[in-house]
């Protein structure tokens, strides 16, 4: 079960932190200190994190802010052919799956 490997793997805490960048900023997304927020609260610059997502509008956001961006297209995320599959911004990594985003990463 994925969120029993969270925790075993010790990561569930990092994605709760993040989880909550939204209250902690007390906005929300696309204002820059919901993302600012989320690199402040692993004590990075934004330059140290990335902003992963399938949505032009928060990459551009998060790229404004000064954090890398990944894009994941989700093609079918509205129904069949209904999503984005390209970006629609200047992105640092652009990846048909999270799987190709890790590989990328590690290159």
């Amino acid at each position: 079960m994925f969120p029993g490997r969270l925790h075993a793997s010790g990561q569930g805490t990092h994605l709760r932190r993040l989880r909550h960048t939204g209250r902690l900023a007390r906005d929300y997304k696309p204002k820059p200190v919901v993302y600012l927020a989320a690199a402040g609260a692993f004590d990075l610059e934004p330059g140290e994190t990335m902003m992963v997502a399938a949505h032009t509008s928060d990459l551009a956001a998060a790229a404004a802010a000064g954090l890398r961006t990944a894009f994941i297209a989700r093609p079918d995320e509205y129904g069949p052919g209904m999503g984005e599959t390209t970006a629609g911004t200047t992105v640092d990594v652009s990846c048909a799956s999270l799987l190709e985003l890790a590989a990328a990463l590690e290159a």
